[in-house]
């Protein structure tokens, strides 16, 4: 009798610390679980956030103050428009020597500032027009 009771004794410790560690395991998987989720959550916020709604907002922004541009593509913008012309221009020697060589380096920029008006030549006035009142510029 006295063994069966130590037997028993014995089995219900062990079921309890059985019990015990599965439950400490399952908190240990929920807790692991809601850490990547938020981390998940949180690359998928600043991917979000950086591709497509930090854009989204500079091109309403430059829109309304009269700044109009090529559609983007998602992902790499105009990048690949503007390597193709960086190539072009580059290919063959300068005609002549001059200090005018933004068409050479920036031809994107000419092509766009033709197609898409002035304002997109000259983004330092863009960037007076949003000036707070009382600011200086030299």
């Amino acid at each position: 009798s006295n063994a069966s009771n130590s037997r028993y004794l014995s089995f219900s410790l062990c079921y309890i610390l059985y019990n015990s560690l599965m439950a400490f395991v399952a908190a240990m998987i929920t807790a692991i679980a809601s850490v990547v989720s938020v981390l998940l959550l949180r690359a998928v916020w600043v991917t979000l956030s950086c591709y497509f709604l930090t854009p989204m907002r500079i091109r309403r922004t430059m829109a309304a103050q009269g700044v109009h541009g090529p559609p983007p593509r998602p992902l790499v913008g105009n990048l690949r428009q503007v390597s193709a012309l960086v190539a072009e221009a580059n290919a063959g020697d300068m005609t002549s020597l001059s200090h005018d060589i933004v068409g050479r380096l920036m031809p994107h920029y000419v092509l766009w500032s033709q197609t898409y008006g002035e304002n997109l030549r000259q983004p330092h006035r863009i960037a007076l027009a949003r000036r707070p009142p009382g600011v200086r510029t030299y």
